[in-house]
């Protein structure tokens, strides 16, 4: 209803509307005096013809207001034209005049009608224009703001813009610049290197077929990381294969030279003795035997236990730990802290964690030199965070390329579930590792 009347509503504070009063007024007036006067009766044009003036202040108001303007203003003029159309003495020849204002009310309608559509198809230019820039705008905000390098580049495969991350690249990323220039030889290429960092490349073509598309986005993903976890992880591979190989050979050796060989003898004695008939020296040769059998047991043993410390389940896995300290030179200061008193934790846990420590002690017996070492294991409520700290001598982890050893434990640590990382200076290493509980839920003694 508001907006109904407010259309309705005359402008009266609009300069525009005035100056049509003015001119409709000057109009209508003149035309009612040359009537009263008799004036357009001598006149060589026909006397109706000046009802046609009344369209200058009708496409006036169709461009101010549009159509309600110009059949408004139509409306107006003919209530402002009564007087002349009831003059006596038929001086201002009604039906002519009517004929005339069929007319101007069409052109009205028409003119104003087309003026709007007009206004309509420029509003709407405007708002897909404002829209255009306010996408492009935002689209551009996000293009500099995107931490992954991106580059537009076009079908000569040359860059013709590319975001704050591309340009940090490398000196030749700007624009102008060829993709062959940054070591991209193919837009289907998958990855590529830039110095020592490794990227992925996703293209997407820039408009809406692709094969009509003039352009092309590049975003590139840093996998400096995930490439070279992959890669220590494919060397951890073979040393491991390489490793297992080197113990399958020993352990068969072993078996080959000593409870083997051992057997045979010990089957060799047996069959001898059988045919010995003094039960004197059947007796000592048997107790002879016992011995033999029992050194052979003895060597099985420390095979199996070479294969798995059967110490985590004899003495419990604080102990174990604190075990493998006793390797340790008397010269170097330890302190050793664990809160697990009174926990237990599941069997692959236990292995996993003992393998750890054996190999970052083992490590720093071998290469540290150090003096002192500060051992940490706390059991919190959702993980188990581990330290292993000593103040020999580091190593640079950019510059040392990390052994089997160090990879050992970090693919434990990862297989567990956890993390490992290893902080490494001249005055010292620390190795911190947590791991999750979720997947080896401790028990309660």
């Amino acid at each position: 209803m508001t907006i109904a009347r407010s259309r309705i509503r005359p402008p009266f504070k609009d300069k525009h509307f005035w100056f049509l009063q003015a001119l409709l007024l000057l109009i209508v007036v003149s035309h009612y005096l040359a009537d009263m006067n008799g004036l357009l009766r001598t006149s060589p044009f026909p006397a109706s013809l000046t009802v046609g003036f009344l369209l200058i202040p009708i496409s006036y108001a169709a461009v101010v207001y549009g159509l309600r303007g110009s059949i408004g203003t139509a409306i107006w003029s003919f209530i402002l034209w009564l007087p002349d159309l009831v003059l006596p003495d038929d001086k201002g020849q009604p039906y002519a005049d009517l004929a005339e204002f069929v007319l101007v009310f069409a052109v009205a309608i028409f003119v104003g009608y087309r003026l709007d559509e007009e206004k309509r198809a420029r509003k709407r230019a405007e708002e897909a224009e404002n829209l255009h820039q306010s996408l492009s705008k935002q689209y551009q905000n996000l293009f500099n703001a995107n931490s992954s390098p991106v580059l537009l580049v076009d079908t000569n495969n040359k860059v013709y813009e590319l975001n704050e991350a591309a340009k940090q690249l490398s000196e030749n990323s700007k624009v102008g610049v060829r993709l062959d220039e940054l070591g991209i030889t193919s837009l289907a290429q998958k990855e590529f290197s830039v110095g020592n960092r490794i990227f992925s490349l996703l293209s997407t073509p820039i408009g809406s077929h692709a094969e009509n598309s003039n352009s092309f986005q590049l975003v590139l993903s840093d996998i400096t990381e995930e490439f070279q976890k992959s890669k220590d992880a494919q060397i951890y591979a073979r040393e491991v294969l390489r490793i297992q190989e080197d113990e399958r050979r020993r352990l068969s050796q072993e078996i080959h030279d000593e409870p083997v060989q051992d057997l045979i003898n010990l089957m060799q004695r047996l069959d001898k003795l059988a045919k010995t008939p003094k039960p004197d020296q059947f007796i000592s040769e048997l107790s002879d035997l016992r011995l033999r059998a029992q050194m052979i047991m003895s060597n099985l043993r420390n095979l199996a236990h070479a294969l798995r410390p059967p110490i985590l389940d004899d003495i419990g896995f604080l102990n174990a730990v604190r075990s493998l300290l006793d390797d340790v030179p008397e010269t170097v200061n330890i302190t050793f802290s664990a809160n697990l008193e009174v926990m237990h934790l599941s069997e692959e846990l236990e292995l996993g964690i003992f393998r750890i420590f054996q190999e970052g002690i083992r490590n720093i017996i071998r290469h540290s030199q150090a003096t002192g070492i500060e051992i940490t294991i706390e059991l919190e409520t959702n993980q188990i965070n581990l330290e292993i700290k000593d103040n020999g001598h580091g190593f640079d982890k950019e510059k040392t390329h990390s052994g089997l050893g160090i990879m050992g434990m970090k693919e434990r640590s990862e297989l567990l579930g956890g993390t490992f990382e290893i902080n490494s200076t001249e005055s010292g290493t620390i190795i911190s590792i947590s791991i999750p509980l979720a997947a080896h839920l401790p028990i309660a003694t």
